[in-house]
């Protein structure tokens, strides 16, 4: 049963993560139905809202971390049926405990929807996953295939969720979308427990490396529970310049879209050659960027 993605009381099938995110968009709302999510979070779900006509709700970020009170009282003011919410949270890293974010989830109006991005779960030092219970219809977890199992290009995630969301979702999506080598591989490493653990602990180095990284060239940074490591540049301007300059070097970073998010860098650990390269790229591009 755990092979057939089934656990009893819910369920968990593959899809590629983006088309997962289109389906529930699909199947919770019609044009004009708001949706709260944060202003600035990575959440592709964005786009097909504004594909149906939805509306969106955003809610500012406070203090680097998505605000849980804040979007919840954005969707009973809005009367959402649909909130996107991100532990650990993209693009700035932060998380939060497994009893607060078990106190989200229980808090969500009945009759309303929480979409649970857990893309980076894994990465995560500190407990931030509560234990799953598919008899909850208010949550629809999401994980991938294409962070710490290294299956990007294979386009595979699933949901976790109530058996009646899967059947609402089964209803309406194409069939056949993830091909049987993706879900043969999905399969393969999601009992792979050495070697998920093994790679969080190597991310975990990595990501220390940058944090000494960013200390030895006076610059804060971000604690992330994630594979990247967000650094503070202090100025919009000075960080769009950086990942110009760097991209010219080779190198691609990411920059978050939102006002006071912007000014931080968002860099993705790599191996530790890679680490080595980008720390004397980093010193140059900072010289050479706007003070």
């Amino acid at each position: 049963r755990e092979a057939q993605g089934i656990d009893g009381r819910g369920c968990r099938r593959r899809w590629d993560r983006d088309e997962l995110l289109n389906l529930v968009v699909r199947m919770i709302f019609a044009p004009g139905t708001p949706v709260v999510t944060s202003i600035g979070a990575c959440s592709n779900s964005d786009y097909h809202v504004a594909g149906y006509e939805g509306k969106l709700e955003t809610v500012p970020y406070s203090n680097n971390h998505e605000d849980p009170d804040a979007n919840l009282a954005a969707a009973v003011a809005h009367d959402s049926p649909l909130m996107n919410f991100a532990v650990p949270n993209k693009p700035m890293g932060t998380w939060y405990s497994t009893s607060d974010v078990q106190s989200l989830i229980d808090t969500v109006p009945v009759g309303k929807r929480l979409v649970l991005d857990q893309a980076h779960v894994v990465f995560a030092a500190e407990p931030t996953a509560p234990p799953i219970d598919t008899s909850v219809p208010r949550v629809i977890r999401i994980r991938t295939f294409s962070k710490a199992h290294g299956m990007a290009g294979a386009r595979i995630g699933y949901p976790i969720a109530h058996r009646d969301i899967i059947t609402g979702i089964n209803k309406i999506r194409l069939h056949f979308t993830v091909k049987r080598i993706a879900q043969i591989g999905g399969l393969a490493l999601i009992h792979d427990h050495e070697h998920i653990t093994d790679l969080a602990a190597k991310v975990a180095r990595g990501r220390q490396e940058y944090c000494d990284l960013a200390t030895r060239l006076q610059l804060p940074y971000v604690p992330s529970a994630t594979n990247f490591i967000s650094i503070d540049v202090r100025l919009g301007y000075r960080a769009r310049a950086l990942v110009q300059k760097l991209a010219k070097n080779s190198f691609f970073i990411r920059l978050p879209s939102a006002p006071r998010l912007d000014q931080c860098v968002r860099v993705t650990v790599g191996t530790s050659a890679d680490r080595a390269l980008f720390a004397d790229a980093l010193k140059d591009a900072l010289d050479a960027a706007p003070a």
